[in-house]
């Protein structure tokens, strides 16, 4: 495949696991999953057969089953206004770039938390664009005409995962790489419920 087709779940088997793996490991108890760019809802329908939920609220700019709140997770309003400290698993399954609702997620991080990233970073044969907000956040001047390039994409993904302001923590990651999609699952924790690491003793 050269370029990115706008499937829902093309590797549904990889989430289901990447999520089982986190999750067994996160120690959530009760989950409250607060799933972003839900669809219609698949993956956590098929993670109902493993873990229980307590809590699930779906958000799509395009609604496609009852009880989804409809928002455009590009809109910084709305990202404000999303209630992140109320659940502790958030799911951002884009088509796209993840990095504007994981910023304002990891900035306002309340308490342990699951976060599941997935990236998508080729839309056509000559590469990925970049969005306006991953340029700003890699200071490029948005006046420059950046061809599509997929290496810049690529490049900008983990620059984008880590530096968000520190309200966070990533405790523990993962990451599932693919041709043209790259899933992340991470236990992310308060920076202020972080535990500092032990300095290892170098006197004589």
């Amino acid at each position: 495949m050269n370029s990115q087709t706008k499937t829902d779940n093309r590797r549904l088997d990889l989430k289901i696991q990447l999520r089982r793996q986190v999750l067994d490991l996160a120690g959530l108890g009760e989950l409250r999953v607060l799933d972003l760019c839900c669809g219609e809802g698949l993956v956590w329908r098929r993670m109902r057969q493993h873990v229980k939920m307590k809590r699930y609220l779906g958000v799509d700019n395009k609604p496609r089953m009852p009880g989804v709140l409809r928002g455009d997770l590009l809109d910084d309003r709305f990202l404000e206004a999303l209630p992140f400290h109320q659940f502790n698993v958030v799911d951002v399954d884009t088509y796209g770039e993840p990095w504007k609702p994981w910023r304002f997620l990891y900035e306002h991080l309340a308490q342990r938390t699951a976060v599941f990233l997935t990236h998508g970073f080729a839309s056509s044969p000559g590469g990925s664009e970049v969005s306006s907000f991953v340029r700003d956040r890699l200071g490029i001047p948005l006046a420059w005409n950046i061809p599509m390039n997929r290496e810049l994409a690529l490049f900008a993904a983990p620059y984008c995962l880590l530096s968000p302001s520190p309200a966070g923590v990533i405790a523990k990651a993962w990451k599932i790489s693919q041709q043209n999609v790259a899933y992340y699952g991470m236990i992310c924790v308060p920076k202020s419920a972080a535990v500092p690491r032990k300095r290892k003793d170098t006197s004589p």
